[in-house]
């Protein structure tokens, strides 16, 4: 009896500092590094993999009450650009974005995960052509917060999938207002 009702106290103690922890609407802005790891093919039917990183930003409002909450705004994940058998090759992406959020508060400290939708827009350049195009894919994230009132200091790293690109991630740190 002694035990459940410590377990019980110990829940309700974590789900108040979860509440606590800096609810309401927020807007914010992030800065980082995007990731690009894809395949093409070039005219002789070869495969060669364009791989790497550019600056890439974001700027997001939200609303978070309690455990949690939804996300949502737009970045630009950079450009990359790489060549094979003297073609150049690049890719640029960018989007808007909507999550929901699961969030665990310890204290100043706030831990999150977020899955939702990147709605993209992406361009592709070779010697031969420009092809843009668009669409929306799943995406999701993890990260990291601390919060002095009404101030969050964040890290996050978040995943995408577009259909032209194999391997899309933002690795990002960030500074939230909460009203």
């Amino acid at each position: 009896m002694k035990k459940n009702l410590v377990i019980g106290l110990i829940v309700m103690a974590a789900a108040a500092l979860a509440a606590a922890q800096s609810n309401g609407l927020y807007i914010g802005g992030s800065y980082g590094k995007a990731y690009v790891n894809t395949k093409f093919s070039d005219l002789e039917g070869g495969h060669f993999t364009l791989e790497g990183n550019d600056n890439a930003w974001r700027g997001f409002t939200g609303v978070k009450i309690g455990l949690i909450g939804v996300e949502a705004g737009y970045r630009n994940l950079g450009s990359v650009e790489d060549s094979h058998n003297n073609v150049v090759f690049s890719t640029k992406a960018r989007g808007y974005d909507a999550f929901a959020t699961l969030n665990l508060g310890v204290g100043p400290v706030n831990f999150f995960g977020k899955a939702g939708y990147l709605f993209w827009n992406e361009d592709i350049h070779d010697i031969l052509e420009h092809t843009s195009t668009h669409g929306s894919d799943p995406a999701w994230g993890v990260g990291v917060s601390v919060s002095i009132k009404s101030i969050s200091i964040r890290a996050e790293w978040e995943e995408f999938k577009l259909d032209n690109i194999d391997h899309l991630s933002m690795a990002s740190v960030g500074i939230a207002f909460t009203f």
